[in-house]
Protein backbone atom coordinates (compact mmCIF):
# COMPACT_ATOMS: atom_id res chain seq x y z
CA UNK A 1 0.00 0.00 0.00
CA UNK A 2 0.63 3.58 -0.26
CA UNK A 3 2.98 5.38 2.35
CA UNK A 4 3.85 8.50 3.40
CA UNK A 5 6.48 8.97 6.16
CA UNK A 6 7.18 12.21 7.59
CA UNK A 7 9.86 13.19 9.83
CA UNK A 8 9.81 16.40 11.40
CA UNK A 9 12.21 18.71 12.91
CA UNK A 10 11.40 20.18 16.21
CA UNK A 11 14.28 21.43 18.01
CA UNK A 12 17.27 23.60 16.86
CA UNK A 13 14.85 25.63 14.92
CA UNK A 14 16.03 29.08 15.65
CA UNK A 15 13.49 30.58 13.57
CA UNK A 16 10.38 29.09 14.70
CA UNK A 17 9.62 26.76 11.78
CA UNK A 18 9.12 23.33 11.75
CA UNK A 19 11.13 21.57 9.24
CA UNK A 20 9.24 18.55 7.61
CA UNK A 21 10.48 16.21 4.83
CA UNK A 22 8.73 14.08 3.40
CA UNK A 23 9.32 10.29 2.29
CA UNK A 24 7.28 8.22 -0.39
CA UNK A 25 7.13 4.72 -0.79
CA UNK A 26 4.74 2.55 -3.42
CA UNK A 27 3.34 5.57 -4.98
CA UNK A 28 3.02 5.96 -8.88
CA UNK A 29 1.57 9.68 -8.30
CA UNK A 30 0.02 10.75 -10.86
CA UNK A 31 -1.35 13.87 -9.43
CA UNK A 32 0.84 16.92 -9.63
CA UNK A 33 -0.29 19.24 -7.15
CA UNK A 34 1.08 18.77 -3.58
CA UNK A 35 -2.08 20.31 -1.57
CA UNK A 36 -2.24 21.77 1.97
CA UNK A 37 -5.62 22.47 4.33
CA UNK A 38 -8.13 25.09 3.20
CA UNK A 39 -9.75 24.31 6.51
CA UNK A 40 -10.03 21.95 9.05
CA UNK A 41 -13.47 20.46 10.83
CA UNK A 42 -14.41 22.26 13.93
CA UNK A 43 -12.60 25.38 12.68
CA UNK A 44 -15.44 26.69 10.60
CA UNK A 45 -12.62 29.58 8.96
CA UNK A 46 -10.46 29.20 6.52
CA UNK A 47 -7.22 29.24 7.53
CA UNK A 48 -5.33 28.66 4.51
CA UNK A 49 -2.15 26.75 5.76
CA UNK A 50 -0.16 27.38 2.28
CA UNK A 51 0.40 31.01 3.30
CA UNK A 52 2.86 29.42 6.17
CA UNK A 53 4.95 27.12 3.91
CA UNK A 54 8.29 28.21 2.89
CA UNK A 55 10.91 26.59 0.78
CA UNK A 56 9.43 23.53 -0.64
CA UNK A 57 11.52 21.25 -2.80
CA UNK A 58 10.61 17.60 -4.31
CA UNK A 59 13.16 15.19 -5.29
CA UNK A 60 14.08 12.28 -6.67
CA UNK A 61 15.25 8.60 -5.53
CA UNK A 62 18.56 10.30 -6.46
CA UNK A 63 18.17 13.26 -4.64
CA UNK A 64 18.27 15.30 -8.17
CA UNK A 65 15.77 18.76 -8.01
CA UNK A 66 12.47 17.62 -9.53
CA UNK A 67 10.88 21.24 -10.37
CA UNK A 68 8.06 22.70 -8.22
CA UNK A 69 5.49 25.88 -8.59
CA UNK A 70 3.18 27.45 -6.63
CA UNK A 71 0.04 27.87 -8.06
CA UNK A 72 -2.18 28.40 -6.07
CA UNK A 73 -2.14 29.56 -1.91
CA UNK A 74 -2.17 26.06 -0.81
CA UNK A 75 -0.58 23.64 -4.13
CA UNK A 76 2.52 23.67 -5.41
CA UNK A 77 2.98 21.67 -8.99
CA UNK A 78 5.84 19.25 -9.44
CA UNK A 79 6.67 18.82 -12.92
CA UNK A 80 7.61 14.82 -12.41
CA UNK A 81 5.66 13.12 -9.87
CA UNK A 82 6.24 10.05 -10.92
CA UNK A 83 9.43 10.16 -9.89
CA UNK A 84 9.29 12.05 -6.32
CA UNK A 85 10.53 10.24 -3.60
CA UNK A 86 11.10 12.90 -1.30
CA UNK A 87 9.80 16.22 -0.37
CA UNK A 88 11.20 19.05 1.99
CA UNK A 89 9.00 22.08 3.39
CA UNK A 90 9.26 24.40 6.18
CA UNK A 91 6.48 25.50 8.27
CA UNK A 92 6.13 28.83 9.66
CA UNK A 93 4.93 29.36 13.33
CA UNK A 94 0.67 30.96 12.65
CA UNK A 95 0.96 32.24 16.24
CA UNK A 96 4.07 34.77 15.36
CA UNK A 97 3.38 35.39 11.59
CA UNK A 98 2.61 38.91 10.57
CA UNK A 99 -0.47 38.08 8.81
CA UNK A 100 -2.95 40.59 7.73
CA UNK A 101 -5.86 39.16 6.63
CA UNK A 102 -7.75 35.93 7.64
CA UNK A 103 -6.52 36.01 10.88
CA UNK A 104 -7.28 32.38 12.30
CA UNK A 105 -7.63 31.50 16.25
CA UNK A 106 -4.71 30.04 17.87
CA UNK A 107 -5.89 27.15 19.22
CA UNK A 108 -6.61 25.92 15.36
CA UNK A 109 -2.78 26.74 14.19
CA UNK A 110 0.55 25.89 15.36
CA UNK A 111 3.28 27.52 17.88
CA UNK A 112 6.67 25.99 18.35
CA UNK A 113 8.98 27.83 20.75
CA UNK A 114 11.92 26.92 22.80
CA UNK A 115 10.66 25.50 25.72
CA UNK A 116 7.21 23.75 23.97
CA UNK A 117 5.48 23.02 20.70
CA UNK A 118 1.24 22.92 19.57
CA UNK A 119 0.48 21.50 16.60
CA UNK A 120 -2.41 20.66 14.84
CA UNK A 121 -1.24 18.03 12.50
CA UNK A 122 -3.19 19.19 9.38
CA UNK A 123 -1.29 22.98 9.96
CA UNK A 124 1.91 20.50 9.38
CA UNK A 125 1.29 17.97 6.72
CA UNK A 126 1.21 18.41 3.00
CA UNK A 127 -0.72 15.85 0.99
CA UNK A 128 -1.81 14.39 -2.56
CA UNK A 129 -5.49 14.63 -2.54
CA UNK A 130 -6.06 11.17 -4.42
CA UNK A 131 -4.31 9.76 -1.73
CA UNK A 132 -6.52 11.07 0.99
CA UNK A 133 -6.78 7.25 2.51
CA UNK A 134 -3.42 6.35 1.93
CA UNK A 135 -0.86 4.80 5.16
CA UNK A 136 0.72 8.09 6.90
CA UNK A 137 3.54 8.07 9.52
CA UNK A 138 4.53 10.90 11.42
CA UNK A 139 7.69 11.11 13.37
CA UNK A 140 8.67 14.23 15.57
CA UNK A 141 12.28 14.97 17.03
CA UNK A 142 12.23 17.17 19.72
CA UNK A 143 14.29 18.18 22.66
CA UNK A 144 14.74 15.36 25.07
CA UNK A 145 13.96 16.63 28.01
CA UNK A 146 10.57 17.47 26.61
CA UNK A 147 7.65 14.59 27.05
CA UNK A 148 4.29 14.32 24.04
CA UNK A 149 0.87 14.56 25.05
CA UNK A 150 -1.53 13.08 22.34
CA UNK A 151 -4.08 10.68 22.15
CA UNK A 152 -2.61 9.49 18.87
CA UNK A 153 -1.03 5.56 18.92
CA UNK A 154 3.16 5.26 18.68
CA UNK A 155 4.15 2.18 16.92
CA UNK A 156 7.70 0.75 17.82
CA UNK A 157 9.63 2.17 15.58
CA UNK A 158 8.71 5.67 16.88
CA UNK A 159 6.26 6.83 14.21
CA UNK A 160 2.19 7.90 15.01
CA UNK A 161 0.65 5.76 12.04
CA UNK A 162 -2.64 6.78 10.55
CA UNK A 163 -4.68 5.04 7.30
CA UNK A 164 -5.89 8.09 6.20
CA UNK A 165 -5.22 11.83 6.02
CA UNK A 166 -8.54 12.53 8.21
CA UNK A 167 -7.24 10.46 10.63
CA UNK A 168 -3.91 12.27 11.12
CA UNK A 169 -5.92 15.30 10.71
CA UNK A 170 -7.75 14.02 13.71
CA UNK A 171 -5.06 13.90 16.37
CA UNK A 172 -3.08 17.20 17.70
CA UNK A 173 0.03 17.04 19.56
CA UNK A 174 1.39 19.35 22.24
CA UNK A 175 5.11 19.05 23.21
CA UNK A 176 7.65 20.77 25.93
CA UNK A 177 7.69 20.74 29.63
CA UNK A 178 4.40 19.26 30.39
CA UNK A 179 2.68 18.43 33.57
CA UNK A 180 0.44 15.27 33.10
CA UNK A 181 -2.69 14.06 35.37
CA UNK A 182 -4.78 11.00 34.71
CA UNK A 183 -8.08 9.56 35.90
CA UNK A 184 -10.64 6.99 34.91
CA UNK A 185 -14.16 7.01 34.35
CA UNK A 186 -16.39 4.90 33.65
CA UNK A 187 -13.38 2.50 33.21
CA UNK A 188 -12.33 5.17 30.39
CA UNK A 189 -9.09 6.42 30.64
CA UNK A 190 -8.54 10.27 30.51
CA UNK A 191 -5.26 12.09 30.35
CA UNK A 192 -4.44 16.02 30.70
CA UNK A 193 -1.32 17.03 29.65
CA UNK A 194 -0.69 20.88 30.52
CA UNK A 195 2.54 23.46 29.32
CA UNK A 196 2.36 26.61 31.67
CA UNK A 197 4.47 29.20 30.52
CA UNK A 198 5.39 30.14 34.33
CA UNK A 199 4.40 26.82 36.28
CA UNK A 200 1.70 28.19 37.71
CA UNK A 201 -0.94 25.46 36.15
CA UNK A 202 -0.09 21.77 36.48
CA UNK A 203 -2.66 18.88 35.50
CA UNK A 204 -2.93 17.74 38.71
CA UNK A 205 -4.68 21.30 40.05
CA UNK A 206 -7.31 21.25 37.25
CA UNK A 207 -8.21 17.17 36.87
CA UNK A 208 -10.82 17.90 38.93
CA UNK A 209 -12.52 20.42 36.64
CA UNK A 210 -11.70 18.02 33.49
CA UNK A 211 -13.44 14.85 36.00
CA UNK A 212 -16.29 17.42 36.32
CA UNK A 213 -16.75 17.71 33.19
CA UNK A 214 -16.78 14.04 32.11
CA UNK A 215 -19.28 13.41 34.79
CA UNK A 216 -21.37 15.97 34.12
CA UNK A 217 -21.68 14.97 30.07
CA UNK A 218 -22.04 11.03 30.92
CA UNK A 219 -24.97 12.07 33.18
CA UNK A 220 -26.41 14.28 30.51
CA UNK A 221 -26.30 11.57 27.86
CA UNK A 222 -27.58 8.57 30.16
CA UNK A 223 -24.52 6.41 28.93
CA UNK A 224 -20.86 6.17 28.58
CA UNK A 225 -18.84 8.56 26.32
CA UNK A 226 -18.04 6.85 23.04
CA UNK A 227 -14.67 6.83 23.25
CA UNK A 228 -11.54 3.85 24.56
CA UNK A 229 -9.33 6.86 25.63
CA UNK A 230 -9.19 10.50 26.01
CA UNK A 231 -6.34 13.37 25.77
CA UNK A 232 -6.74 17.12 27.42
CA UNK A 233 -3.99 19.36 25.39
CA UNK A 234 -3.74 22.10 27.60
CA UNK A 235 -1.44 25.22 26.62
CA UNK A 236 -1.26 28.11 29.08
CA UNK A 237 0.38 31.48 28.41
CA UNK A 238 1.21 35.02 29.36
CA UNK A 239 -1.74 36.54 27.26
CA UNK A 240 -5.34 37.03 26.32
CA UNK A 241 -6.46 34.21 24.18
CA UNK A 242 -8.86 31.68 25.19
CA UNK A 243 -10.06 28.89 23.06
CA UNK A 244 -10.61 25.36 22.13
CA UNK A 245 -10.70 22.84 19.63
CA UNK A 246 -12.56 19.22 19.37
CA UNK A 247 -11.22 15.57 18.43
CA UNK A 248 -12.46 12.38 18.02
CA UNK A 249 -10.06 10.81 21.03
CA UNK A 250 -8.65 14.60 22.51
CA UNK A 251 -9.33 18.49 22.59
CA UNK A 252 -6.91 21.47 22.74
CA UNK A 253 -7.42 23.92 24.93
CA UNK A 254 -5.18 27.72 24.85
CA UNK A 255 -5.54 29.88 28.07
CA UNK A 256 -4.37 32.38 29.40
CA UNK A 257 -2.34 31.47 32.53
CA UNK A 258 -4.40 32.77 35.68
CA UNK A 259 -4.33 32.18 39.01
CA UNK A 260 -7.02 28.82 39.54
CA UNK A 261 -8.26 31.12 42.54
CA UNK A 262 -9.98 32.94 39.85
CA UNK A 263 -13.53 31.63 40.57
CA UNK A 264 -14.76 33.00 36.56
CA UNK A 265 -11.07 30.98 34.89
CA UNK A 266 -11.69 28.18 37.04
CA UNK A 267 -15.22 27.41 35.65
CA UNK A 268 -14.49 28.25 32.67
CA UNK A 269 -11.94 25.31 32.41
CA UNK A 270 -14.82 23.20 33.24
CA UNK A 271 -17.20 24.24 30.85
CA UNK A 272 -14.85 24.41 27.76
CA UNK A 273 -13.67 21.07 28.47
CA UNK A 274 -17.97 20.58 28.74
CA UNK A 275 -18.71 22.27 25.69
CA UNK A 276 -15.71 19.80 23.62
CA UNK A 277 -16.64 16.31 25.65
CA UNK A 278 -20.69 16.85 24.19
CA UNK A 279 -19.31 17.24 20.56
CA UNK A 280 -18.64 13.36 20.72
CA UNK A 281 -22.35 13.54 20.18
CA UNK A 282 -22.16 16.40 17.64
CA UNK A 283 -20.82 16.94 14.96
CA UNK A 284 -18.75 13.78 15.67
CA UNK A 285 -21.49 11.14 15.68
CA UNK A 286 -24.21 13.24 14.54
CA UNK A 287 -23.44 15.45 10.91
CA UNK A 288 -24.22 16.36 7.52
CA UNK A 289 -22.21 14.53 4.77
CA UNK A 290 -20.62 17.75 4.47
CA UNK A 291 -19.18 17.38 8.17
CA UNK A 292 -18.62 13.70 7.42
CA UNK A 293 -17.18 13.95 4.12
CA UNK A 294 -15.35 16.90 4.95
CA UNK A 295 -12.87 18.59 1.92
CA UNK A 296 -9.70 19.61 3.45
CA UNK A 297 -8.78 21.39 0.17
CA UNK A 298 -12.81 23.40 -0.43
CA UNK A 299 -15.02 23.53 2.53
CA UNK A 300 -18.08 23.01 1.90
CA UNK A 301 -20.44 24.94 4.91
CA UNK A 302 -23.53 23.08 6.68
CA UNK A 303 -26.58 25.14 7.63
CA UNK A 304 -26.71 22.95 10.97
CA UNK A 305 -23.46 24.57 12.94
CA UNK A 306 -26.58 25.65 15.33
CA UNK A 307 -26.42 22.05 15.93
CA UNK A 308 -22.87 21.58 16.02
CA UNK A 309 -22.02 24.29 18.21
CA UNK A 310 -24.80 25.88 19.62
CA UNK A 311 -26.16 22.83 21.38
CA UNK A 312 -22.36 21.72 22.57
CA UNK A 313 -22.49 25.45 23.96
CA UNK A 314 -25.96 24.93 25.30
CA UNK A 315 -25.44 21.68 26.78
CA UNK A 316 -22.39 22.47 28.59
CA UNK A 317 -24.10 25.24 30.52
CA UNK A 318 -27.52 23.26 31.31
CA UNK A 319 -25.91 20.12 32.46
CA UNK A 320 -23.96 22.20 34.80
CA UNK A 321 -27.38 23.68 36.03
CA UNK A 322 -28.97 19.70 35.72
CA UNK A 323 -25.97 18.39 37.90
CA UNK A 324 -25.89 20.97 40.71
CA UNK A 325 -22.11 22.61 39.77
CA UNK A 326 -24.48 26.06 38.89
CA UNK A 327 -27.76 27.01 40.49
CA UNK A 328 -30.38 28.24 38.52
CA UNK A 329 -29.53 32.13 39.20
CA UNK A 330 -26.54 31.78 37.81
CA UNK A 331 -27.70 29.71 34.71
CA UNK A 332 -29.77 32.60 34.20
CA UNK A 333 -27.38 35.25 34.75
CA UNK A 334 -25.66 33.36 31.79
CA UNK A 335 -27.95 33.85 29.55
CA UNK A 336 -28.75 37.13 30.11
CA UNK A 337 -24.78 37.94 29.29
CA UNK A 338 -25.36 35.86 26.23
CA UNK A 339 -28.08 37.88 25.20
CA UNK A 340 -26.12 41.23 26.00
CA UNK A 341 -23.32 39.83 23.89
CA UNK A 342 -25.71 38.93 21.24
CA UNK A 343 -26.61 42.77 20.46
CA UNK A 344 -23.09 43.32 19.08
CA UNK A 345 -23.42 41.51 16.00
CA UNK A 346 -26.11 41.97 13.21
CA UNK A 347 -29.41 41.13 14.68
CA UNK A 348 -30.90 41.12 11.00
CA UNK A 349 -27.95 37.94 10.16
CA UNK A 350 -29.82 34.88 10.99
CA UNK A 351 -28.22 31.90 12.40
CA UNK A 352 -28.27 30.04 8.95
CA UNK A 353 -26.67 32.33 7.39
CA UNK A 354 -24.00 32.65 9.92
CA UNK A 355 -23.32 28.88 8.90
CA UNK A 356 -23.28 29.30 5.37
CA UNK A 357 -21.19 31.97 5.62
CA UNK A 358 -18.59 30.94 7.85
CA UNK A 359 -16.06 30.43 5.56
CA UNK A 360 -16.68 34.13 4.40
CA UNK A 361 -15.33 37.55 5.78
CA UNK A 362 -18.36 38.32 6.61
CA UNK A 363 -19.93 35.39 7.96
CA UNK A 364 -16.58 35.02 9.93
CA UNK A 365 -17.47 38.38 11.70
CA UNK A 366 -20.52 37.12 12.65
CA UNK A 367 -19.68 33.75 13.73
CA UNK A 368 -19.43 34.21 17.76
CA UNK A 369 -22.91 35.06 17.93
CA UNK A 370 -23.22 30.87 17.43
CA UNK A 371 -22.28 31.02 21.04
CA UNK A 372 -24.72 33.48 21.98
CA UNK A 373 -28.36 34.41 20.15
CA UNK A 374 -28.51 30.42 19.39
CA UNK A 375 -27.73 28.97 23.21
CA UNK A 376 -31.17 31.52 23.49
CA UNK A 377 -33.19 29.83 20.92
CA UNK A 378 -31.99 26.57 21.95
CA UNK A 379 -33.17 26.88 25.57
CA UNK A 380 -36.44 27.93 24.19
CA UNK A 381 -36.84 24.83 21.88
CA UNK A 382 -36.10 22.79 25.17
CA UNK A 383 -38.96 24.47 26.99
CA UNK A 384 -41.39 24.37 24.12
CA UNK A 385 -40.50 20.37 23.72
CA UNK A 386 -41.00 19.75 27.25
CA UNK A 387 -43.96 22.09 27.62
CA UNK A 388 -45.68 19.73 24.46
CA UNK A 389 -45.00 16.32 25.72
CA UNK A 390 -46.09 17.32 29.53
CA UNK A 391 -42.33 17.08 30.77
CA UNK A 392 -41.47 13.79 29.30
CA UNK A 393 -38.76 14.77 26.67
CA UNK A 394 -36.82 18.04 26.12
CA UNK A 395 -34.51 18.81 23.81
CA UNK A 396 -31.60 16.79 25.60
CA UNK A 397 -33.95 13.55 24.64
CA UNK A 398 -34.30 14.36 20.74
CA UNK A 399 -30.34 14.58 20.85
CA UNK A 400 -29.70 11.78 22.42
CA UNK A 401 -32.15 9.96 20.01
CA UNK A 402 -30.93 11.61 16.70
CA UNK A 403 -27.35 9.85 18.04
CA UNK A 404 -28.99 6.50 18.15
CA UNK A 405 -29.97 7.11 14.62
CA UNK A 406 -26.91 8.22 13.22
CA UNK A 407 -23.50 7.92 13.17
CA UNK A 408 -19.46 8.75 12.14
CA UNK A 409 -20.76 6.47 9.17
CA UNK A 410 -24.52 7.72 8.67
CA UNK A 411 -24.62 10.78 8.36
CA UNK A 412 -27.95 12.75 7.75
CA UNK A 413 -28.52 14.93 4.66
CA UNK A 414 -28.05 18.12 4.74
CA UNK A 415 -30.75 19.66 3.10
CA UNK A 416 -33.59 17.19 4.94
CA UNK A 417 -32.41 18.24 8.71
CA UNK A 418 -34.98 20.59 9.63
CA UNK A 419 -37.94 18.51 8.32
CA UNK A 420 -36.34 14.93 10.37
CA UNK A 421 -36.29 17.80 13.46
CA UNK A 422 -39.50 18.78 13.43
CA UNK A 423 -40.82 15.47 12.69
CA UNK A 424 -38.89 14.19 15.75
CA UNK A 425 -40.61 16.59 18.03
CA UNK A 426 -43.63 19.34 16.82
CA UNK A 427 -45.19 21.40 14.09
CA UNK A 428 -44.50 24.32 16.63
CA UNK A 429 -40.55 23.28 16.33
CA UNK A 430 -40.59 23.86 13.20
CA UNK A 431 -42.15 26.94 13.01
CA UNK A 432 -39.84 28.04 15.49
CA UNK A 433 -36.58 27.05 13.58
CA UNK A 434 -37.97 28.77 10.11
CA UNK A 435 -38.67 31.91 12.33
CA UNK A 436 -35.82 32.33 14.62
CA UNK A 437 -32.84 30.22 12.96
CA UNK A 438 -33.00 30.31 8.88
CA UNK A 439 -34.84 34.22 9.86
CA UNK A 440 -34.56 36.59 12.32
CA UNK A 441 -37.34 37.68 13.40
CA UNK A 442 -37.41 38.79 17.32
CA UNK A 443 -37.69 35.76 19.68
CA UNK A 444 -40.68 35.25 21.80
CA UNK A 445 -38.38 35.11 24.71
CA UNK A 446 -40.98 36.51 27.61
CA UNK A 447 -43.81 33.99 26.28
CA UNK A 448 -41.44 30.87 26.34
CA UNK A 449 -39.78 31.40 29.72
CA UNK A 450 -42.45 32.46 31.30
CA UNK A 451 -43.81 28.10 30.90
CA UNK A 452 -41.17 27.47 33.44
CA UNK A 453 -41.53 30.68 35.81
CA UNK A 454 -38.99 32.68 34.61
CA UNK A 455 -40.07 36.19 34.10
CA UNK A 456 -38.37 38.05 31.05
CA UNK A 457 -37.25 41.92 30.84
CA UNK A 458 -35.62 43.31 28.30
CA UNK A 459 -34.37 46.30 29.93
CA UNK A 460 -35.18 48.90 32.87
CA UNK A 461 -33.72 51.86 33.86
CA UNK A 462 -32.17 51.71 38.28
CA UNK A 463 -32.23 55.22 38.39
CA UNK A 464 -28.16 55.91 39.31
CA UNK A 465 -25.45 56.95 37.19
CA UNK A 466 -22.73 54.67 35.60
CA UNK A 467 -19.59 55.63 33.89
CA UNK A 468 -20.33 54.89 29.81
CA UNK A 469 -18.00 55.41 26.53
CA UNK A 470 -21.04 56.74 24.99
CA UNK A 471 -21.77 54.25 21.81
CA UNK A 472 -22.08 50.69 21.16
CA UNK A 473 -19.68 48.48 19.32
CA UNK A 474 -21.34 45.91 17.00
CA UNK A 475 -20.64 44.02 14.08
CA UNK A 476 -22.87 44.09 11.23
CA UNK A 477 -20.19 42.84 8.03
CA UNK A 478 -17.33 41.48 9.59
CA UNK A 479 -16.26 44.79 10.94
CA UNK A 480 -16.43 46.14 14.45
CA UNK A 481 -18.45 49.49 14.05
CA UNK A 482 -19.72 52.31 16.18
CA UNK A 483 -23.67 52.67 16.86
CA UNK A 484 -26.13 54.50 19.16
CA UNK A 485 -23.50 57.29 19.79
CA UNK A 486 -24.66 59.86 22.23
CA UNK A 487 -24.96 63.82 21.80
CA UNK A 488 -22.25 64.04 24.17
CA UNK A 489 -19.61 61.64 21.68
CA UNK A 490 -21.51 63.32 18.57
CA UNK A 491 -19.57 66.49 19.76
CA UNK A 492 -16.09 65.17 19.82
CA UNK A 493 -16.61 63.78 16.42
CA UNK A 494 -17.92 60.48 16.80
CA UNK A 495 -20.82 59.41 13.96
CA UNK A 496 -23.02 56.53 14.30
CA UNK A 497 -21.41 53.19 12.28
CA UNK A 498 -17.71 54.28 12.25
CA UNK A 499 -15.64 51.57 11.41
CA UNK A 500 -12.87 50.95 14.61
CA UNK A 501 -9.61 51.05 13.73
CA UNK A 502 -7.45 51.56 16.66
CA UNK A 503 -8.20 52.48 20.22
CA UNK A 504 -4.63 54.96 22.19
CA UNK A 505 -3.12 53.52 19.15
CA UNK A 506 -4.23 49.52 19.62
CA UNK A 507 -5.22 48.10 16.57
CA UNK A 508 -8.42 47.06 16.67
CA UNK A 509 -9.43 43.89 15.32
CA UNK A 510 -11.98 41.01 16.29
CA UNK A 511 -8.67 38.83 17.01
CA UNK A 512 -7.06 40.60 19.52
CA UNK A 513 -10.66 41.96 21.47
CA UNK A 514 -9.81 40.81 24.40
CA UNK A 515 -6.42 43.01 24.39
CA UNK A 516 -8.60 46.44 23.71
CA UNK A 517 -11.51 45.71 26.01
CA UNK A 518 -9.72 45.04 28.58
CA UNK A 519 -8.05 48.67 28.02
CA UNK A 520 -11.51 50.31 28.39
CA UNK A 521 -12.69 48.25 30.56
CA UNK A 522 -10.24 50.02 32.92
CA UNK A 523 -11.00 54.10 31.89
CA UNK A 524 -11.73 56.18 34.57
CA UNK A 525 -14.34 58.87 34.67
CA UNK A 526 -13.49 61.70 32.27
CA UNK A 527 -10.65 60.04 31.21
CA UNK A 528 -9.67 60.89 27.87
CA UNK A 529 -8.32 58.28 25.36
CA UNK A 530 -8.39 58.62 21.32
CA UNK A 531 -10.05 57.20 18.75
CA UNK A 532 -8.74 56.68 15.29
CA UNK A 533 -12.62 55.16 12.70
CA UNK A 534 -12.66 54.59 9.33
CA UNK A 535 -15.67 57.28 7.76
CA UNK A 536 -16.32 57.14 3.80
CA UNK A 537 -13.24 55.29 3.38
CA UNK A 538 -10.59 58.64 5.55
CA UNK A 539 -8.76 57.47 8.55
CA UNK A 540 -10.51 60.38 11.10
CA UNK A 541 -8.27 60.29 14.69
CA UNK A 542 -11.37 61.55 17.37
CA UNK A 543 -10.21 62.44 20.46
CA UNK A 544 -12.81 60.91 23.01
CA UNK A 545 -13.72 61.28 27.40
CA UNK A 546 -15.56 58.80 29.29
CA UNK A 547 -18.58 60.14 30.17
CA UNK A 548 -21.73 59.34 32.77
CA UNK A 549 -25.36 58.43 31.59
CA UNK A 550 -28.56 56.59 33.48
CA UNK A 551 -27.70 53.22 34.36
CA UNK A 552 -29.80 50.62 32.22
CA UNK A 553 -30.09 46.68 33.46
CA UNK A 554 -30.71 44.77 29.95
CA UNK A 555 -32.12 41.09 29.62
CA UNK A 556 -33.13 40.16 33.64
CA UNK A 557 -34.49 37.12 33.83
CA UNK A 558 -35.85 36.67 37.71
CA UNK A 559 -37.83 33.89 39.20
CA UNK A 560 -41.59 34.39 39.32
CA UNK A 561 -43.05 35.31 42.68
CA UNK A 562 -45.95 32.83 42.35
CA UNK A 563 -45.50 30.56 39.95
CA UNK A 564 -48.56 27.82 38.82
CA UNK A 565 -48.58 24.54 39.41
CA UNK A 566 -47.43 23.90 35.54
CA UNK A 567 -44.75 26.67 35.88
CA UNK A 568 -42.99 24.72 38.76
CA UNK A 569 -43.82 21.28 37.26
CA UNK A 570 -42.11 22.61 33.96
CA UNK A 571 -39.17 24.47 35.50
CA UNK A 572 -38.51 20.98 37.47
CA UNK A 573 -38.01 19.08 34.79
CA UNK A 574 -36.31 21.89 32.64
CA UNK A 575 -33.90 22.53 35.48
CA UNK A 576 -32.69 18.54 36.39
CA UNK A 577 -32.11 15.22 34.13
CA UNK A 578 -35.52 13.64 32.94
Amino acid sequence: MSQFKYDIELKDNPDDVVKVRLKIKNASLSNDIFQFVSSAPGTYQIIDMGRFIKNLKAYDGKGKIIATEKIATNQWKISKPKKVAEIYYEVADTWDADVKEQYFYSFAGMTLEKDHALINSYCIIGYFSDYEKADYKLSFHYPKEWSVGTSAKINENGYYEFNSFAQLADSPFLFGRLSKASFIYDEIPYTIYVYSQNDEIAAGNIKGLFENAVRANTKFIKKRLPVDHYTFLVDAEKFNIRGTLEYSNSSVYVMPEKDLSDTEFHDNIMTDAAHELFHLVTPINVRSEYISNFNFASPKASEHLWLYEGTAEWASDIMMLRNGTFNLPRYLEQLSEKLTISEKFDSKYSISQLALNCYTETGRGQYENIYHRTVIALDMIDIMILDMSDGKRGLREVILELNNMYGKDKPFEEKNFFSVFTKMTYPEVGVFLDKYIKNTEVMPIEKIFEKVGVKYTKERKTGDQVLSVGYELFIPDGKIKIRYVTPELKKMGLEDYDEFVSFNDIETRLDNQAEWLGKFAILKPNESYVLKVKRDEKIITVPCKVITVDQVEKHIFEMLENPNERQKKLQECWTKNL
